[in-house]
């Protein structure tokens, strides 16, 4: 038998600091649920703005080979930045994934072959995202054996070297997840208005 309550001790049972003679309310009930749906609706909020700054940020600049197929321009190659480590690891990867062979050298290989590529032509304007130092790093490696790479700054360049030969073409070098796509659709009606003709494009990672 259990023990005989004694005089004057408490005979509702309490756990957590709540009587279990308490009453849940319908006030009690409509409280919480507001507060779950108002919760609810702000963490909802903030997630869809993340996804829509992601889904802008990937549609404005160049992140796959895929955005590059859309401009119809030869690829003459892909490389990796000398700052990207594991260039071995990311050349495989990207191989599989978009099936192109990609240069994991440091660009020497990609250097070579652009150099081979352009022979015979007089000056090649690179065209790229003004004001990045790694196109102007590119550009003086393309130039160790030769001086007719130009980094294209202003107009005035262009009318400087038309007036010295008309043996011109143009190379487009882009960076993946910088490069915006709007400022390619723009380089490339530029210079389909001057009539020099576009030879490719290479993009580095």
């Amino acid at each position: 038998e259990l023990p005989a309550a004694s005089a004057g001790a408490q005979t509702t049972r309490v756990v957590n600091n709540i009587s279990s003679n308490s009453k849940i309310t319908m006030k009690y009930v409509i409280i919480q649920t507001l507060k779950g749906l108002v919760w609810g609706g702000v963490i909802g909020v903030f997630a869809s703005i993340i996804v829509l700054f992601f889904a802008y940020m990937m549609s404005r600049k160049l992140y796959t080979v895929s955005d590059i197929k859309k401009y119809n321009l030869p690829m003459l190659g892909f490389g990796f930045s000398s700052r990207k480590k594991c260039k071995k690891f990311w050349g495989k990867v990207y191989c599989i994934l978009e099936g192109y062979k990609w240069d994991c050298t440091g660009t020497s290989q990609l250097i070579t072959r652009i150099d081979s590529y352009f022979g015979d032509t007089q000056n090649v304007i690179v065209v790229g995202t003004s004001g990045d130092p790694e196109i102007n790093e590119f550009v003086e490696k393309l130039n160790l054996n030769t001086k007719k790479y130009i980094v294209f700054e202003n107009e005035s360049d262009v009318c400087k070297i038309m007036q010295q030969t008309d043996n011109v073409k143009v190379l487009f070098l882009e960076k993946f997840g910088k490069s915006l796509k709007y400022e390619i659709e723009q380089n490339i009606n530029y210079w389909n208005e001057k009539n020099i003709p576009i030879s490719g494009i290479i993009a580095i990672d």
